[in-house]
């Protein structure tokens, strides 16, 4: 086990939050990918999705907070928990 890559809970949900976001996006396209294969959606409609899509993940990505630095202003390291 690796000792040197610790997480705090900030930066897990941090993580956890751009994964969501990014897996929205991907299952997103594919739907208006299934969409054109279907000849539900031309072409030009699929291109405005994807744009709409990037648009609207590159918002949510910008609007999470990124995690604080996890160290002590004395640099002293910061004592762990056992959970």
């Amino acid at each position: 086990m690796k000792t040197e890559n610790f997480k705090t809970e900030q930066e897990k949900q941090f993580e956890e939050q751009k994964r969501a976001i990014i897996l929205q996006h991907c299952v997103t396209c594919h739907q208006q990918l299934d969409l054109l294969q279907l000849r539900l959606i031309n072409f030009d409609d699929l291109i405005k999705g994807v744009q709409d899509t990037i648009d609207k993940t590159r918002m949510e990505l910008k609007n999470i907070k990124p995690p604080t630095p996890a160290f002590e202003p004395a640099g002293e390291p910061i004592k762990l928990k056992k959970v």
